[in-house]
């Protein structure tokens, strides 16, 4: 509803949506979306509200999501996620929460393009159990997490300090550390006054 709905323009072929969308049932959570295209064939944007979404031990919850028709066929998105679940067979974490910017289109993405911070209020992997944490992140090259079109996962990021607080097994564990990287494409860390 609202808005002028959606038109066709004949003879040149272009169309244009410009209301409000619902999506319930089939499993999905309840969307709303908001479309705007000024006129036929212009680039479209909008904002997506998105009800949080649960299966099993495992939620998650969008902020809305705002997006663009950029440059060359890609799509601008913001919005920021919340998310709690299982880890493997013993781990958790809860409330972690990621900003989430970035583009995607024509089969390449790329997401986190500056720096952010990220955090959870608690995560457990294996023996080790970490309690609230932010953490700075600054990617290491073009984002966070990219990928051009036919290519490979790439990306990493740059703590500019490391400060976690948590338990390995049964005794107390405190990390710091300074200009800690990590890389995907590589599985590689690096570090410098790392203390244990």
């Amino acid at each position: 509803n609202g808005g002028e709905g959606i038109t066709y323009y004949w003879p040149s072929g272009t169309a244009r949506i410009d209301g409000e969308f619902g999506l319930t049932g089939g499993g999905f959570p309840a969307m709303r979306v908001s479309l705007n295209q000024p006129r036929g064939g212009a680039p479209m944007r909008g904002e997506a509200r998105i009800a949080p979404y649960s299966a099993g031990n495992a939620r998650m919850a969008l902020a809305p999501i705002r997006f663009r028709a950029g440059t060359g066929g890609a799509t601008r998105i913001e919005t920021a996620a919340v998310l709690s679940g299982p880890i493997g067979s013993d781990g958790y974490v809860r409330n972690l929460a990621l900003p989430v910017t970035g583009s995607f289109g024509n089969g390449g993405y790329a997401f986190g393009e500056s720096c952010a911070t990220a955090g959870f209020d608690a995560l457990k992997v294996s023996s080790l159990t970490l309690g609230r944490t932010r953490l700075p992140l600054c990617p290491t090259g073009r984002a966070l997490i990219w990928k051009n079109p036919g290519g490979s996962v790439q990306g990493g990021a740059r703590l500019p300090t490391l400060n976690l607080t948590g338990r390995l097994g049964r005794s107390p564990l405190r990390l710091t550390g300074e200009a800690v990287r990590f890389n995907l494409a590589d599985k590689s860390f690096s570090g410098s006054d790392l203390t244990i």
